[in-house]
C-alpha cells in the first residue's frame, strides 16, 4: 500500500460508536478538532520548554482523543513518546513533534474528506 493511499484513521467506528446518530457524530467530530488541536498545541508548548511530564501527560490525553477514531499509527506515536516522557528517556524534540504534526494532519484530513460524503 503506498504512502499516498494509506488510511490513518476509520471515522466509521466514530460513527457506529455514535449508534449512527449524524447528529452526535458531527458534535462528536467538532469536540474531536477542537480538542486535537489544543492538546497538540499544549504538546509542542510542553516540548518547546522541555517539560516532558507535562509533554507526556498531553500525548496520553491526545491519544484517547484519536483513539475513538481508529487513529492507530498516531496512537502508538503518542504513546511511544508518553512512555518516552514518563521513563524521563528520549526527548520532546523538534523532529518526533513535527512527525507528531505530520500524522495528526494527515488523520484530521481524511476526516474532513469522511465528513464532505457523510
Amino acid at each position: 500500500m503506498t504512502k499516498s493511499s494509506e488510511k490513518h484513521c476509520a471515522p466509521e467506528i466514530l460513527l457506529e460508536m455514535a449508534g449512527e446518530n449524524s447528529d452526535i457524530f458531527i458534535q462528536l467530530i467538532e469536540i474531536f478538532f477542537r480538542e486535537s488541536r489544543n492538546q497538540f498545541t499544549e504538546i509542542k508548548s510542553a516540548a518547546a520548554i522541555g517539560d516532558i511530564v507535562k509533554c507526556g501527560n498531553h500525548c496520553h490525553s491526545l491519544k484517547g482523543t484519536v483513539g475513538a477514531l481508529g487513529a492507530d499509527n498516531l496512537v502508538q506515536m503518542l504513546q511511544k513518546l508518553e512512555d518516552d516522557c514518563n521513563q524521563k528517556r528520549g526527548d520532546c524534540g523538534a523532529a518526533r513533534i513535527a512527525m507528531l504534526s505530520d500524522e495528526l494532519h494527515r488523520v484530521r484530513t481524511e476526516v474532513q474528506k469522511f465528513i464532505a460524503h457523510f
